[in-house]
This record gives structure tokens, C-alpha cells and sequence, in this order.
């Protein structure tokens, strides 16, 4: 304990305060120089005390280093018990991006490559990855897991084209979700339907995110997107 004291210089002088104070007011002198009343050692008491216990109080106090124990992230994004902000949209955390591959027009940031709003289905999107598939194979992102993410939800759908007369014109496409090279989630989609995937449970440790898109032969309407994908420390439902 006396070492932690000596480590520890404010919780040290409180403790050595109250120490010098208790032992007045049971003594009730120093070598003649202090001499304090009935009443002054019963207030000298009290005092003492309350130094002794803030001095405890600041030495068994957790110390917080710079980083975090996931991955030794730092900054304001590294919350040691908790996710912020909460929901953690991918689109609006580039920090937390590692790299891309193969991806038709490249990785679109809140917007596809072709046009800035963003439609899947009837649902515009104001947090979306655009990930337009590849031709004859599969493209993808990675991303760093943010510390204090529990769950990973998003949506995969194939984005309408608002300039094209009949934007009903879609191709097919598969979605894969990876946790560090583990497939966690994959959907085909095809039309301009929506799917949403579940509530993705980030396990303890897990590092890298990875979002794929496969063509699965031509790429041509292969508008693939993702809407919204973010973190949480909840487990929310669709929509959420």
C-alpha cells in the first residue's frame, strides 16, 4: 500500500495529512507545540478522517492509459465501455477504413459512383457505401471494428439509376459480410427489393470487417450498394 502512496503524490499528502490529524486529536499534543481543547481534538478528528478517506478513495481510483485494449486504438473513438457514436455509421467514420479492392468506380462514400442520391427499393439512404460489383468477380472494402461494437447491421440492395427512363433495369448479385476472413453473412439479390441482414454479433476480439460484393458473372445492373451499414452496442431491429 505504501508503495502505491509514494507513487501516487496527491492521495500521499492526504494520507499523511490525516495521519498527523488523528494523531493530534488522540494525543492531543505535539512535543507541547499543539495543544488543542476538548473540542479542537474532536474536530481534529474529523478532519483527519476525511483526509484519510479521500486519500484511500484516490489511490483505489482506476487508472486510464491513451489507448484502448482492442487493437490499441486511441483518440475519441477508443471508449473503453462503450460504442460512440452509437449507432457508428460506417459512411461517416473513414478513420476506421483499411483498404478496398476490384470494386466497379471504386468505394463510394454516402453516394454511388454514377449519381449522388441514393434509392434501393422505395428507402432513400443518407449513410450508404456504394460497391457496384465488379465484372467476372468479387470486389471488396475492409474496415477497422470500432472498440465498444457489439452488433453490425445494414442493408444490400442494388441502387436505382434516377436517370435512367426505365430504372427498373437490375441485375443480379451477391453480398458477403466477413469478421477477420470469417463469413458471417451472405445474400443474393436480385429487383430492386431491400434485404436486411440480421443483427451481426461482433465477438470478442474480432478486428477487421470486410464487405464483398460478387457479380457472379457479368456486372452489368450490378448496382450493388449497401444502405446505411453501422456499429452498434445494441442489438436493434430493422430500422433502428
Amino acid at each position: 500500500m505504501w508503495e502505491a502512496i509514494a507513487s501516487a503524490p496527491v492521495a500521499k499528502l492526504l494520507i499523511l495529512a490525516g495521519v498527523v490529524f488523528l494523531f493530534v486529536a488522540a494525543v492531543g499534543k505535539i512535543a507541547g507545540k499543539v495543544e488543542p481543547g476538548k473540542g479542537g481534538r474532536v474536530i481534529t478528528g474529523i478532519i483527519g478522517a476525511i483526509l484519510m478517506v479521500a486519500g484511500i478513495s484516490m489511490l483505489n481510483r482506476p487508472q486510464h492509459s491513451g489507448t484502448s485494449g482492442n487493437g490499441g486504438y486511441s483518440g475519441p473513438e477508443a471508449h473503453a465501455s462503450g460504442l460512440s457514436p452509437d449507432p457508428f455509421y460506417l459512411e461517416a467514420q473513414r478513420g476506421f477504413f483499411l483498404r478496398e479492392f476490384n470494386i466497379h468506380g471504386g468505394l463510394q462514400w454516402g453516394r454511388v459512383y454514377w449519381q449522388k442520391n441514393v434509392w434501393i427499393g422505395d428507402k432513400s439512404y443518407d449513410h450508404p457505401l456504394g460497391m457496384h460489383a465488379p465484372d467476372n468477380g468479387t470486389g471488396y472494402a475492409d474496415f477497422k471494428i470500432p472498440p465498444g461494437a457489439k452488433y453490425f447491421r445494414t442493408v444490400f440492395g442494388l441502387a436505382r439509376d434516377e436517370k435512367d427512363p426505365n430504372p427498373e433495369k437490375f441485375g443480379s448479385a451477391i453480398g458477403r459480410i466477413y469478421l477477420d476472413g470469417q463469413a458471417v453473412w451472405e445474400s443474393g439479390v436480385s429487383g430492386p427489393a431491400a434485404i436486411h441482414s440480421p443483427a451481426i454479433e461482433i465477438r470478442v476480439g474480432a478486428k477487421e470487417l470486410r464487405l464483398e460484393v460478387d457479380s457472379q458473372g457479368s456486372n452489368w445492373g450490378d448496382q450493388t450498394t449497401w444502405g446505411d451499414p453501422y456499429f452498434s452496442a445494441k442489438k436493434r431491429t430493422a430500422g433502428s
